[in-house]
């Protein structure tokens, strides 16, 4: 009973969260004969020329250069948490590593109870290396424990000298149902299945998916089945972690859903403003026209096309100050600029062309001569293409009149 308490005392800490290892890593027993009196308890080295010193058996756990001499009579019965080992067909199943070359002695026993029966195996040699197959002795069941007991006092560090222990690949039951959930946001709907195959369990599960509600640490089960018929299931208990989170999914994040329907910073400078038309309005329908007026988009009073911009059809260069310039005039409020302006005469020939003159100063517009040189009176053809403030582009094509 003592024993049992021990191991299970061992275990529980490990079973959450531990991924999957192939290599013993609990001690479920031990003993330290005294036959080596030197020592009055367990002793090893890290086989790197270090001297030998007292070790706590565990040094033979997992996958280091240590090991722990085993005098004659002493022994230790390692078992295997996260990990299960079977007769695979055809292969050694389990391997056994002992250090040095005096070939020292121990007898090995398997177990399928952690320790409380055990089924003698037989005597291996410390001086080769040692992989055993369990078909060797009729041995049909799961392996979680392995005693190891010391033969003799042999060895520069007197006894079998154990250092690692662990299942053979393709003899282990290798499901693995530990793993780690990440924060899971407050009323979200999870699904477990891309986290994992296997069964999930717990109040919070409904067909693999996880639905939180309450803030705080849940838990669920996680149940895997191994590969190898034989295996059994591997279950763990699995922690998760419910927290609130902010519209963008960030745990205790800061962001907010605006007036506009948009997830952000309420410090952003645009928040609550995106959805707003010119008279601030979530989602009204005023816009600017193109004479800059903020008007709902069915006001009759909105600035059309054609009265945006007025083009004079005569103008009389006659150096009096007076209507001199054949010039373009924009309707008050609107704020546009001449992007081209040419002047044909009536046959088609180009007379005067400037592209984004001046809408201030006169000497850019046409003052009635051609290259230097008074022009005729008459009808000239004018074509203007005017850029608006929000971008557009408008055209005007007509004629005009030159009186002297």
């Amino acid at each position: 009973m003592t024993k049992a308490l021990f191991f299970f005392a061992l275990l529980l800490p490990s079973i959450i969260g531990l991924g999957q290892s192939k290599y013993a890593d609990v001690v479920i027993d031990s003993f330290y004969s005294g036959a080596n009196p030197a020592f009055s308890s367990f002793y090893g080295t890290n086989g790197n020329g270090g001297g030998i010193v007292l070790v706590n058996p565990s040094v033979c756990l997992g996958n280091n250069p240590w090991f722990v001499s085993l005098p004659k009579d002493s022994y230790l019965t390692i078992g295997f948490v996260d990990n299960t080992i079977f007769d695979a067909p055809n292969q050694d199943d389990i391997f056994i590593q002992e250090k040095g070359s005096a070939a020292e002695l121990a007898d090995i026993y398997v177990s399928s109870d952690f320790g409380v029966s055990f089924t003698y195996f037989g005597q291996i040699n410390g001086g080769v290396t040692n992989a055993i197959d369990l078909q060797d002795i009729g041995y049909t069941g799961l392996v979680n424990a392995i005693k190891i007991v010391g033969l003799d006092n042999n060895g520069s560090s007197p006894g079998f000298d154990l250092a690692r222990i662990y299942g053979i690949d393709g003899a282990n039951c290798s499901a693995n149902a530990a793993l780690t959930i990440p924060d899971v946001c407050q009323d979200s709907i999870l699904d477990l299945r891309t986290l994992g195959g296997g069964k999930w369990e717990g109040s919070l599960t409904a067909d693999s998916l996880l639905v939180t509600q309450d803030t705080g640490t849940k838990y669920l089960t996680h149940i895997v089945e191994d590969v190898y018929p034989i295996c059994p299931n591997d279950t763990v208990l699995i922690p998760v972690s419910v927290v609130p989170c902010d519209c963008s999914g960030t745990p205790f994040g800061h962001n907010e859903v605006d007036i506009c329907g948009i997830c952000q910073d309420p410090l952003d400078s645009l928040f609550g403003k995106s959805c707003l038309d010119c008279a601030g309005v979530p989602f009204g329908n005023f816009t600017y026209d193109a004479c800059h007026q903020c008007l709902s988009q069915d006001d009759v009073t909105r600035c059309g096309r054609d009265n945006i911009a007025f083009i004079p059809n005569v103008f009389s260069p006659n150096g009096d100050g007076l209507n001199d310039y054949f010039r373009v005039y924009f309707r008050q409020g609107v704020v546009g600029t001449v992007v081209d302006y040419s002047i044909f005469s009536r046959w088609g020939e180009l007379v005067y062309r400037q592209s984004s003159p001046s809408l201030r100063g006169g000497e850019t517009w046409w003052d009635g001569r051609i290259h230097g040189k008074t022009a005729t009176s008459g009808v000239y053809i004018y074509h203007i293409r005017v850029e608006l403030e929000n971008g557009e582009l408008l055209e005007y094509s007509g004629d005009v009149t030159l009186l002297r």
